[in-house]
């Protein structure tokens, strides 16, 4: 992890702000907005149903596809 890396070269503790930096949860990436800027066509699917006919229908294209699966 990179924090470990941090404190491998001895910058010492790091506190509340400074892990905040290596946390990926503030802000909330939207990880279908970001592959669709970049040209990717995507989908957030949230069922196994969803998951599939994403899956078919990517298979069913060219070019790369940004498939997020939350459950």
């Amino acid at each position: 992890m990179l924090i470990d890396e941090v404190r491998g070269v001895g910058l010492g503790e790091v506190g509340g702000k400074g892990l905040s930096m290596f946390e990926l949860t503030d802000p909330v990436l939207d990880w279908v907005k970001l592959a669709e800027c970049m040209g990717v066509e995507a989908v957030r699917v949230e069922t196994n149903a969803g998951l599939i006919s994403a899956c078919r229908s990517a298979i069913g294209q060219s070019g790369p596809r940004l498939i997020e699966a939350v459950f």
